[in-house]
């Protein structure tokens, strides 16, 4: 897991709270600042059609946005949107596109976009675009993810690598937090599966 500089000295740390589904976040009793990751789902990959001899690409990576030092002394709860992996396609057609995580307190919102669903087509099986970032003092985007025809992953978030694609085989879930899901260069043999992409995560660092 990638780790952030705190904003304020390490003796004010209170706690992190991870969410790993949407919810609500309320401040601890203590609590006066917090640092903010919201990092977005992955794609899912595109099936293999050996009947039409297309390829599917790998799912792209989920975005993060990153903000330090925000101060929640005057804020009651935040919602919390996780996004969930784009599904890996079954069939013969494009993978599913990774859900958008956020913060949102009313005051300072951070969007994390998922990263966009592989491609079948004809020719390379396009990997799916890497998910955008608005709102934080850093904003990062995911990395596209790999066509079909070059045998390349699924795209990357903050966390790592996206799944494996599958060559004449199914293509990989994805298995870290934003990643995209492989997808399959299935230009002959059996039609093949995409992978699918892993869900989003939010993290919140509170200072007293």
């Amino acid at each position: 897991m990638s780790s952030i500089t705190p904003a304020v000295p390490a003796a004010g740390y209170i706690g992190t709270q991870v969410f790993t589904a949407s919810g609500t976040y309320t401040p601890s009793e203590n609590a006066r600042l917090i640092d903010i990751q919201v990092t977005g789902a992955g794609g899912g990959g595109a099936a293999g059609d050996n009947s039409h001899h297309d390829r599917g690409g790998s799912g792209g990576g989920g975005a993060t946005a990153i903000k330090h030092g925000v101060d929640v002394s005057g804020i009651v709860s935040a919602t919390i949107t996780v996004g969930a992996g784009g599904a890996g396609n079954t069939g013969t057609g494009d993978g599913a596109a990774g859900g958008d995580s956020a913060y949102d307190d009313g005051t300072t919102v951070l969007t994390a976009g998922g990263g966009g669903g592989g491609v079948n087509d004809s020719t390379s099986g396009t990997g799916g675009d890497g998910g955008v970032a608005t709102g934080g003092d850093l904003n990062i985007s995911g990395t596209r993810g790999g066509n079909a025809s070059n045998n390349t992953p699924g795209g990357s978030s903050i966390y790592g690598s996206g799944g494996e694609l599958g060559v004449l085989a199914n293509g990989d879930d994805a298995v870290i937090y934003g990643t995209g899901g492989g997808g399959t260069n299935a230009y002959s043999g059996s039609d093949r599966d995409g992978g699918d992409g892993f869900q989003g995560v939010v993290i919140i660092r509170e200072f007293a």
